[in-house]
């Protein structure tokens, strides 16, 4: 009998941190980027997540989508930064992210990739690159190889992983109407929610911490839930914003992060999102993605996919 959805997600997880541990010894070895002065990661779906972090974290990084990479002045200016501009697709296959990343090596600009596949159009394109020793997907759902993704830009970075687990445990994600974060931990509230849009075709749950009181937050009654997860850097500004929801009666539950260790807070809070896709399941079952049956589905990803 074929294992279920949620029992190969809990399956995975079982090797996340060794999988963490073994590419982030891996990639310390590649000096590649250790001392790039700016940064352009360009990247599309978890791995735009991956680069919203990255730039979270490191503050001569600059997060671009793809497509907006190659529709404005932003390549021209990284060659006046002499800027690297870093291809993130665990797959290598994404167009938007090879196209960007041949457009500013032809323009004559530094570039670097990290993908798992060393034959993928990204990887031939690149030149330059970091390999993830682990990229497979549970029936399509990206998991614990995003965490491979940042322990391998942690290591070329030139920063080694500890072991973080948040200490809160892990919950329904359905159960919240906002997910968001603040800086590094943006991305890994996206990722929270773009796990949602590919198992259960929920895709309303994202936005960054300080929208959320300008805009959405308007609309929501007092009763509801707010997941936020903390950055690992923060000032007293974050904790008064969240001190201020709960007094006011908002359900706001935050995942902690272990200040002033970054990766090691993206990385750990990221497995923990797992965790609780796992718990989701566990409470509402599906039998595959929501995500495969569209029956566009083979059409729509050509436009994406080489």
């Amino acid at each position: 009998m074929a294992m279920s959805l949620r029992s190969r997600l809990e399956k995975e997880l079982e090797e996340a941190w060794s999988l963490v541990e073994q590419q982030n010894r891996k990639s310390l070895e590649n000096k590649g980027l250790r001392n790039t002065s700016y940064i352009i990661a360009v990247g599309a779906g978890d791995s735009y997540a991956a680069a919203l972090a990255w730039e979270g974290i490191e503050a001569r990084v600059r997060a671009a989508d793809p497509l907006d990479a190659l529709n404005s002045g932003l390549l021209g200016f990284g060659i006046e930064l002499n800027a690297v501009v870093v291809g993130i697709s665990v797959s290598g296959r994404t167009k938007s992210v090879v196209e960007a990343i041949s457009r500013h090596r032809y323009m004559g600009g530094n570039v670097f990739c990290v993908t798992a596949d060393p034959l993928s159009p990204l990887a031939l394109a690149c030149g330059n690159s970091e390999l993830l020793i682990y990229g497979e997907t549970v029936d399509g759902v990206g998991g614990v190889r995003q965490a491979v993704l940042y322990a391998a830009i942690a290591g070329l970075r030139g920063v080694t992983v500890k072991e973080f687990e948040p200490r809160l445990e892990p919950l329904n994600l359905l159960k919240y109407s906002v997910i968001t974060g603040v800086c590094a931990s943006r991305g890994v509230a996206l990722f929270a929610s773009l796990k949602l849009c590919e198992v259960y075709g929920v895709c309303d749950r994202y936005l960054a911490f300080e929208e959320l009181l300008h805009t959405k937050i308007y609309s929501l009654n007092s009763s509801a839930s707010i997941l936020v997860f903390e950055p690992p850097y923060r000032d007293d500004r974050f904790k008064e914003m969240v001190d201020m929801l709960q007094d006011l009666g908002y359900d706001l539950v935050v995942v902690e992060a272990r200040e002033g260790s970054a990766w090691d807070s993206i990385i750990g809070q990221t497995i923990w999102v797992l965790k609780s896709l796992v718990k989701t399941l566990e409470e509402k079952e599906v039998k595959r993605p929501y995500f495969r049956s569209n029956p566009l589905l083979d059409k729509l990803t050509s436009i994406i996919y080489v």
